[in-house]
């Protein structure tokens, strides 16, 4: 015969059951359900309220709390927010010290809270961090084994257009196969390297940095 499973609201439902029927003592009831005499009479006051659920569990979460932050702070970090959309945690609690230097302010940490339950702060989608490709096991020792790619840094000209600069250098060498102002998108770099490798031919390899359009968070870092 299988053991009769029971949880704890049964079991206190039977407790007083029991000893309705007046047949055990309070002592005896408490050795049968392993439990202490002051458990059976918290229970037993419990039953006396008339609560018809007086057998579930309460919630054990304080009623209050005394470090808690005021509504009146809340509503001048909310105001703040409001009048500078812009201002982030640090920059919000600096311009209330600022304003009103004998508050004193919660922590940066408590202001986000605070921004985050007024729905005033969207989460950061978190960017997953591209595949580990390992290190060079050995460099290029003949021309056009491999190739290196990167958009050297962009600048801007006398009239304010931004270029950005693409290279690609042929790692044996040294020598600068392309350097071509491009967008630093598929479309750009795709345009540049079909043009170098329609006039040139193509290198044993190119090696470029994780950092877009090269590289990506897909199987094996690859992009498009």
């Amino acid at each position: 015969m299988p053991f009769k499973e029971t949880c704890p609201v049964e079991e206190r439902i039977g407790l007083f059951r029991d000893y309705e029927t007046g047949v055990f003592t309070v002592s005896e009831l408490c050795r049968r359900h392993g439990i202490s005499r002051e458990t059976f009479y918290v229970w037993k006051r419990r039953r006396e309220t008339g609560d018809p659920r007086w057998f579930e569990e309460l919630s054990h979460a304080v009623a209050r709390c005394p470090h808690a932050t005021s509504e009146w702070v809340a509503d001048r970090v909310i105001a703040v927010r409001r009048r500078f959309p812009d201002f982030g945690p640090k920059k919000i609690k600096a311009w209330l010290e600022r304003d009103s230097p004998k508050v004193n302010w919660p922590a940066a940490s408590t202001i986000g809270d605070i921004l985050k339950r007024e729905g005033l702060v969207e989460p950061r989608r978190r960017r997953r961090p591209a595949i580990p490709q390992g290190e060079v096991v050995s460099p290029a020792t003949v021309a056009n084994e491999e190739w290196s790619i990167d958009f050297k840094g962009w600048f801007r000209t006398a009239d304010g257009t931004r270029c950005d600069p693409l290279t690609l250098t042929d790692a044996a060498s040294r020598y600068l196969v392309e350097v071509r102002i491009v967008e630093p998108t598929l479309v750009g770099v795709r345009s540049a390297m079909e043009r170098v490798l329609a006039a040139v031919g193509l290198p044993g390899a190119i090696r470029s940095d994780n950092g877009a359009p090269f590289g990506s968070t897909g199987a094996g870092g690859l992009s498009a």
